[in-house]
């Protein structure tokens, strides 16, 4: 046999192939290509998944498996390009090479189940998910598909054991949950199933808690995942320049003159004579600092905590001036505080843009908020801040997944005392204030309080979790349990039993992707690290010490640049400990030049790159000294990148994102987060060092709010700010119509059929099903003999089709008509056409918005312009309260019958938006149409709601008529809905005798409809202005969003189901498509000077995925016209007579899951 080396491999891709030649399988010869390239290839195709262009992804695998053919994880990752591609074949293909290559590779049998399930072949998909359990039997996914698939088979006994054993690895997930409750229900154990279908539901409606599920990529469990870990599958090691590096004491030069009050010596000793007193005893246990950006110039900016024994120490704030040098901003900034200062910790609490500060001490804390320029206000009592005690460490983390960012606060007894205390988390109400939340979420800490926590994904099953720093009590990892709140957990997960009340420290610092915990110890302690093995396991390994050496701030950086995480910790000595990319630390003090600076008392500690020079530098504190500042000299040799998060649904700091880099076959993580160590922060970026690679071939971000975004070939060198995509996920159906040349977009509509909305505690909006869509002339034109519409479903959500027809409105053209009615109004308005002379049109005279500006010209023509000038609120749908003033001619008080006319579009507010909007206190308040007192000079209410688009732009009208003649000729529009008004006027509709002369109208019912699969419309903005609208003959063919699960019709021809309001729904979901044929022959032919409108009559519901809806993840149950609200009450449902059973059992058999 030829060598590898001489069938064209690189040493590096020889190697990976060694290890299936150990296996006893030979590979197959290879195409020349380099390790690089291979790599490159692998890490972009890996980025092209993660932005869903599965197409493209399957180009980069192919260049994989070519340079690399006996490469199995190459196979697998074509497999799951191929499967998200929907291209069955070829995924089958290459998950059976990569079977051929590697039978020990579990994501090739995971990935070979997942087509097989697909196809419909039960059978051959349990083999084959029998063999992935074998080599991986705690994957909850591999178990789910097991037991889904059992169930399918009807063989309940095997799919109840395999779904609850999943059920027992991952308890939070929906889809587990359903599943389980279904396969229970369906074997008859209907106490053991409603029992688990109510532990569902109540998962379902809690957006907190909501664990995201689908069958996208991403979305069917680790095995289904593109492997980019080249180590461990024989790969060469990263290439790193051997550097040495030194850290020299910039403090003097620095311009910060700042000085610790305390007394010095170590804190928590027995009360003893001449130890100061009880403010001693307390001040010996500050301070730390925290790094951040006050002032928003992109500089890292310092504030020290500050403690004395008086009782009278302040803080101090120093603003960057670059080049490591600062300038003192206390006083400047507002800042005014002063007792035994403890903690500092930065994080943008409001989500404005800007980091706010809080301060904690003995007797409480403090919050100063920051107005973006560095100048901050005491807003502790008014945001409901204060709070008792002896505070300690503080850590800013989103703990309840709402958007913004919670605060988590360690205590301790007072010195002196035995009382037993725990810690304090104040739940931010996102609407400038907190709320005590410790006992509701079960956060608990040891009885002897708690020193400082960090915050990160221990157990990466997709949410926060924390450990604590005991002071004499068991070290403990909060686990973060969803629904049932915060399970404390301690010695059984490997935590010490005793600790020492130290800084602990979190990262990946053995590169497998899990958080690691290093721990500071005091001087008769162990410097400890605990590995994390998964599953919530930790191995304690000894770091060796100097003997008697008293640390306490620890921090996990990347010292110089190499890829790997090393570790600095401060105390009476100043330590660091260079990793070897395998989590082994070597003691690097000596030739780091850290054992020549003097340092005595020391406590917190933090890195940040202060020059801006591309190393991270250090900080640290003193009790009763000056701070150390510590620059990095020759960190920078080896290459860096540094990422900067900035959160759009998520809080705006990221903090809790997750940042991945690849760069050739170096991969590294890093969680940001905002608060650790010793009462400390380093900024709440991610700084990696890429060796010496001049890029980073993907860097890879999961935000909080659960969306992955990536992006390629990313230059080394450089500070990349990367802002959250706006994923949208729920709205409506989109309406497409032939016109002629192609089909054009018209509007969303079935929004006024809304399923399961949640508005407040047990409150659902009322869906209206019925709505009729009005199609300009241009946009409908006969194609071979008939007006062909294409209902299409684009987004996270379920369609329930019921009836449809088309109304031919033929009329003179200069009359326009309309349908009557407005969606939300106080009063559902009947079904008419209202026919207006366009001559007749009264627009406002004058138009002037909430700032006083005059906006007239932005409501007279329908151009996309909007008065717009108002403030949207973060939450999804929510603005600030505005108002649109209009003033109308005279004659608009001389009509009888007038109507209001308005053309507009809103962009809905979600479920959950309007969740965070109840905890704030915050209600959405519907357009209400104020008219002026003509006598008082103000306005006053006169209908409310008024009623506003369901969607998209579209017309309504409002029906005047009830306040005719009008008193005044000035009317107001107010809401705090993102509401935009493209064009307003007021006419007097046609007589009913005028009306029947000049509107013939003409009922078509379809006779044709067809369901299937049609892809995704490309959203685009064709002026740059919103709202963006869809291009029908460019698509996509998939989008990153999950299925609901659930029983849909089958594909082909569903024009009997169409016919009739009599809930036989036609159900499709994401990226399908209902085509409507509706006859053009019999209509009567136009008269000169006439022209012909459509109303598109549709009846119907839909349904979306927002975490916070009613049953969001589940088709059923399904609607009904008879129900009084969904979720229907008890005592009510869905029709089980004849019909309706032999409908779902004929029409709906094409069964698709979530997961």
């Amino acid at each position: 046999m030829k060598s590898l080396l001489a069938a064209g491999l690189g040493p590096g891709v020889a190697a990976c192939l060694l290890l299936f030649m150990g296996a006893g399988v030979e590979p197959p010869l290879a195409k020349v290509a380099s390790l690089d390239d291979v790599i490159h290839a692998n890490n972009r195709g890996a980025a092209q998944m993660e932005q869903y262009k599965h197409a493209q992804a399957m180009e980069e695998f192919r260049k994989v498996t070519e340079g690399a053919p006996g490469w199995a994880p190459g196979f697998v990752n074509l497999g799951l390009a191929a499967l998200y591609s929907r291209e069955t074949a070829a995924a089958k293909e290459a998950f059976l090479e990569a079977i051929r290559l590697d039978p020990k590779l579990p994501q090739g049998h995971y990935g070979l189940g997942l087509v097989l399930k697909n196809e419909g072949k039960t059978a051959e998909a349990i083999v084959a998910l029998e063999k992935a359990r074998a080599l991986d039997p705690e994957d909850a996914d591999i178990l789910y598909n097991l037991g889904l698939l059992h169930a399918r088979q009807r063989e309940f006994d095997p799919a109840i054991s395999s779904l609850k054993r999943a059920r027992q690895l991952d308890p939070n997930s929906m889809s587990i949950r359903y599943q389980l409750a279904r396969a229970l229900l369906q074997s008859g154990k209907r106490t053991e199933g409603d029992r688990e279908m109510a532990v569902y539901q109540k998962l379902s409606a809690n957006p907190k808690f909501a664990v995201p599920t689908g069958n996208q990529y991403g979305e069917a469990g680790r095995d289904a995942l593109v492997i980019t870990d080249y180590a461990a599958l024989g790969g060469p090691k990263a290439e790193a320049r051997p550097i040495v590096i030194r850290f020299s004491d910039a403090t003097r030069a620095s311009g910060v003159t700042f000085r610790h009050g305390g007394p010095g010596g170590e804190p928590g000793r027995p009360r003893a004579s001449g130890d100061g007193g009880p403010g001693a005893r307390a001040a010996r246990y500050g301070s730390g600092l925290s790094v951040g950006d006050l002032d928003g110039d992109g500089k890292p900016d310092l504030v020290f905590a500050n403690a004395s024994a008086d009782g009278r120490a302040r803080p101090a704030l120093y603003r960057n001036k670059g080049d490591l040098t600062f300038e003192d901003v206390t006083q400047a900034s507002g800042v005014v505080f002063e007792g035994l200062g403890m903690a500092a910790v930065l994080g943008d609490f409001d989500n404005d843009g800007d980091a706010d500060l809080y301060l904690t001490r003995q007797g409480g804390g403090a919050l100063f908020e920051n107005d973006g320029k560095g100048h901050f206000a005491d807003i502790t009592r008014k945001a409901g801040a204060s709070i008792k005690g002896f505070a300690l460490g503080a850590s800013w983390a989103d703990v309840d997944h709402d958007g913004d960012l919670d605060l988590f606060v360690s205590r301790l007894p007072a010195p002196g005392s035995q009382t037993p205390v725990s810690p304090i988390l104040l739940l931010n109400r996102g609407d400038g204030g907190f709320k005590p939340a410790a006992a509701e979420m079960k956060f608990a800490g040891p009885p002897g309080g708690t020193v400082g926590s960090v915050f990160a994904d221990f157990d990466a099953d997709r949410d926060l979790d924390a450990v604590v720093s005991s002071a004499g009590g068991q070290d403990t990892l909060l686990e973060n349990r969803r629904e049932e709140g915060w399970v404390a957990r301690g010695r059984g997960v490997g935590l010490a039993s005793r600790g020492a009340g130290r800084g602990v420290a979190a990262g990946d610092v053995d590169g497998d992707g899990l958080a690691d915990l290093v721990f500071a110890a005091g001087a008769d302690a162990p410097l400890r690290l605990y590995l994390n093995g998964g599953h919530l396991t930790f191995t304690s390994q000894e770091i060796p010490k100097p003997k008697g050496a008293s640390l306490f701030g620890a921090v996990l950086f990347d010292a110089d640049n190499d890829g790997d995480l090393d570790l600095f910790v401060a105390g009476s000595e100043l330590l660091l400990y260079l990793n070897d990319g395998e989590g082994r630390f070597k003691d690097a003090s000596d030739e780091a030049g850290l054992r020549q600076i003097p340092v005595k008392d020391g406590r917190g500690a933090a890195a940040a790159d202060l020059d801006g020079d591309g190393d991270l530098d250090l900080i640290v504190t003193e009790n009763g000294g000056p701070p150390i500042l510590l620059r990095n000299e020759g960190g920078n040799r080896n290459r860096w990148l540094e990422v900067a998060p900035h959160g759009l649904n998520s809080n705006k700091d990221g903090i809790g994102t997750k940042i991945e880099a690849l760069a050739g076959p170096t991969w590294q993580r890093r969680e940001v987060q905002a608060g650790a160590g010793y009462l400390s922060q380093s900024p709440p970026t991610a700084h990696f060092g890429l060796g010496g690679r001049s890029l980073a071939d993907v860097v890879r971000l999961l935000w909080p709010g659960g969306v992955l975004q990536a992006e390629m070939d990313v230059p080394a060198g450089q500070r990349v700010d990367e802002t959250e995509l706006d994923r949208k996920g729920s709205s409506c159906p989109l309406l497409f119509a032939w016109n002629g040349n192609k089909y054009g977009f018209v509007t969303d509509f079935l929004g006024v059929g809304g399923l399961g909305l949640w508005t407040a505690p047990g409150v659902y909006g009322t869906p209206q099903p019925e709505e009729y869509v009005k199609v300009e002339p241009s946009q409908l034109a006969p194609r071979d003999g008939a007006y062909v519409i294409q209902v299409l479903e684009n987004l996270e959500e379920v369609t329930y089709l019921d009836e449809t027809k088309l109304l031919a409105l033929d009329h003179p053209k200069d009359i326009d008509v309309y349908p009557l009615g407005a969606f939300g109004g106080k009063e559902r308005q009947p079904y008419r056409v209202l026919a207006v002379e366009k001559g007749a049109r009264l627009f406002p005279s004058r138009a002037t918005d909430h700032h006083n500006r005059e906006v007239t010209d932005r409501i007279l023509t329908i151009d996309r312009t909007y008065p717009d000038d108002f403030r949207l609120d973060r939450r999804a749908g929510f603005a600030e309260m505005h108002h649109l003033t209009l003033e109308f001619p005279d004659a608009v008080t001389r009509l009888r019958r007038p109507v209001l006319f308005l053309y507009g579009w809103v962009d809905f507010e979600y479920s959950s938006s309007n969740y965070a909007a109840y905890q704030a206190g915050v209600r959405l308040t519907a357009p209400v149409l104020e008219m002026e007192d003509t006598d008082e000079r103000v306005f006053r209410p006169v209908l409310d709601p008024m009623g506003f688009p369901p969607g998209l732009p579209r017309m309504i009208s409002v029906d005047l008529s009830g306040l005719a003649p009008l008193s005044s000729r000035r009317l107001r529009l107010r809401t705090n809905m993102r509401l935009f008004w493209d064009q307003i006027f007021i006419a007097e509709p046609l007589a009913e005798a005028p009306m029947a002369e000049s509107v013939k109208v003409s009922e078509i019912k379809a006779n044709g409809a067809h369901l299937h699969r049609r892809g995704f419309p490309r959203e685009h903005s064709p002026d740059g202005r919103e709202p963006k609208i869809y291009d029908y003959g460019i698509l996509d063919n998939t989008q990153p969003f999950k299925v609901t699960t659930g029983d849909y019709t089958r594909f082909g021809r569903v024009t009997d189901l169409l016919t009739r309001t009599d809930d036989r729904f036609v159900i499709f979901g994401k990226g399908e498509e209902v085509t409507l044929e509706f006859p053009a022959q019999g209509l009567p032919k136009l008269p000169k000077g006439w022209t012909r409108s459509f109303l598109l009559y549709a009846n119907g519901y839909c349904k979306d995925m927002d975490p916070h809806t009613a049953y969001p993840e589940t088709v059923e149950p399904l609607p009904f016209h008879g129900m009084s609200a969904y979720p229907y009450p008890d005592g009510e449902a869905y029709p089980d007579d004849t019909e309706h059973r032999e409908y779902r059992k004929t029409w709906n058999t094409r069964r698709l899951e979530g997961r």
